[in-house]
């Protein structure tokens, strides 16, 4: 078991979705601190709701498979914590789908999408509008750590640009 899983696993449970609007990661403990929402709290919720019921859209409808929510599940919780949010989506083949947008001047400039489908991550990195990597990946923790780290490189939140200076 990784690090990254046991640490995401606190607060799961009954009290995910109260937990997931909290701040939970305080950057420096200056005044111009800030913090991180819980975002993996709020994706994994709404895949334990996908799980319960039957999930209707106008592109699908009908239960989704198992080995697409776990996979779903333990890439949710390996992926960094500090990049930006995805928004999740299901696809008309029943495979979930998580976008990253990054904008500049009121635009995206660059979206990051990975499509899980029980056994491969098959991804797409655009920078503004021009296709800068894709591909298919058999699903294990060297692919997940290969993507994780192009999200990372594109989409890590950015703290107190200008950071106190140390002391002595």
């Amino acid at each position: 078991m990784r690090q990254s899983d046991i640490l995401s696993r606190k607060g799961s449970g009954d009290n995910t979705l109260r937990n997931a609007d909290e701040k939970v990661v305080s950057i420096f403990d200056a005044p111009q601190s800030s913090s991180v929402s819980n975002w993996k709290a709020v994706l994994l919720a709404q895949l334990g709701a996908f799980r319960r019921q039957n999930y209707h859209d106008f592109d699908f409808s009908g239960p989704i498979e198992v080995p697409i929510l776990e996979q779903t599940e333990d890439f949710i919780r390996s992926l960094p914590h500090l990049i930006v949010a995805p928004v999740i989506g299901i696809n008309s083949d029943g495979t979930i789908l998580l976008e990253w947008f990054k904008h500049e001047s009121g635009k995206p400039a660059t979206m990051y999408s990975a499509i899980l489908n029980g056994s491969e991550i098959i991804f797409s990195l655009m920078v503004r509008g021009i296709t800068k990597s894709y591909g298919a990946l058999s699903y294990s923790d060297e692919s997940v750590e290969m993507v994780a780290g192009t999200l990372n490189k594109h989409f890590e939140k950015i703290f107190n640009a200008k950071r106190p200076p140390k002391a002595g």
